[in-house]
């Protein structure tokens, strides 16, 4: 028999529990970490998901944060809007330093990442793992949508 996901405890526990749906899940992060917990979201269709997901469960009461790379096309924009405005929510936006970003375009042109693997290393690095680390700076669980 699985663990009952009221009772689970961490994500192995979970991980090794019964199939639960979505909502389930969503359910024990918020009872488990909230208001410490949050969602990563790129507003491509599974993060958009479970933003709608998540405003069933809690109305506005919850976190997202997206990182802006400084290199997202309109649409993104467009979305982020269109989903701030319909749902009535925040959207925390982390962006790079942009010293760093300024130095790294200067040293190794606009489209680095194409060059080499160090190169791309360097410029996600700057664009988006320093970034992510201050978005999760302060909180105990954070989510994601993930693609199949």
């Amino acid at each position: 028999m699985g663990t009952d996901i009221t009772t689970a405890n961490s994500a192995k526990e979970l991980a090794a529990a019964n199939d639960f749906s979505t909502t389930d899940l969503l359910s024990w992060a918020f009872s488990r970490f909230h208001p410490r917990l949050a969602l990563a979201c790129s507003f491509q269709a599974e993060g958009s998901v479970l933003i709608d997901l998540i405003h069933q469960l809690r109305g506005a009461d919850f976190r997202v944060f997206t990182l802006d790379t400084g290199r997202l096309n309109q649409e993104t924009y467009d979305c982020m809007e269109a989903i701030r405005a319909r749902y009535g929510i925040e959207i925390e936006v982390f962006f790079p330093d942009s010293t760093q970003v300024e130095e790294m375009v200067r040293q190794h042109g606009m489209n680095l990442f194409y060059d080499s693997i160090e190169q791309r290393k360097l410029c996600c690095g700057i664009r988006k793992v320093e970034p992510l680390k201050r978005a999760l700076s302060g909180l105990d669980g954070w989510m994601t949508g993930l693609r199949r």
